[in-house]
């Protein structure tokens, strides 16, 4: 039917069909607790978030629409080292930072990201949306014009391992 979207998760085999309407109209915000935030970061330095950016072919530009900030960061694995940081929640009093490394694939957290990054960047007409693993797929598929959203800590193992009905398995109940 023709007001009926079809979706389909290739991670767990969830499949269906709903009715057609703006993404925000069918969001439903449910918080088991109110998140606690975090301080902002008192360092920003831009440079290292559009250096990480055109490193990764992502127009720096995308910088400007989405929560991001570069400063130096330490690391368990490696020390100090220059980081980006995807800000959840409100900038100005995030509710998590996930800062990565830009020379490693090491990752730290402030705070407790239980959200979706990018879900403030979203227009309220969207009637489309991609939900990908990382902050990363968000901002690739920003630069090609898709909305997208990412979960806070990507796929869940338990899910793709089959020990855990998906229905089950709480990692996504903010959702």
């Amino acid at each position: 039917e023709e007001d009926r979207v079809v979706y389909q998760c290739f991670h767990c085999g969830t499949s269906g069909a709903m009715r057609k309407k703006t993404f925000m109209q069918q969001v439903h915000i449910t918080k088991s607790t109110a998140p606690k935030h975090i301080d902002p970061p008192t360092e920003h330095i831009p440079q290292i978030v559009t250096d990480f950016l055109v490193k990764r072919a992502i127009n720096p530009k995308i910088a400007n629409q989405f929560p991001l900030v570069g400063s130096e960061k330490y690391f368990a694995g490696i020390g100090r080292s220059p980081a980006i940081g995807f800000v959840y929640g409100d900038p100005r009093q995030p509710e998590a930072i996930k800062w990565r490394s830009t020379g490693d694939k090491e990752f730290t957290q402030q705070g407790s990201a239980r959200s979706l990054f990018g879900l403030n960047q979203l227009p309220k007409d969207i009637t489309e949306l991609v939900i990908c693993e990382g902050e990363m797929d968000v901002l690739a598929l920003a630069s090609a014009g898709i909305h997208a959203v990412s979960v806070p800590n990507g796929a869940p193992a338990k899910v793709t391992d089959g020990k855990v009905d998906p229905k089950q398995d709480g990692k996504f109940s903010y959702i």
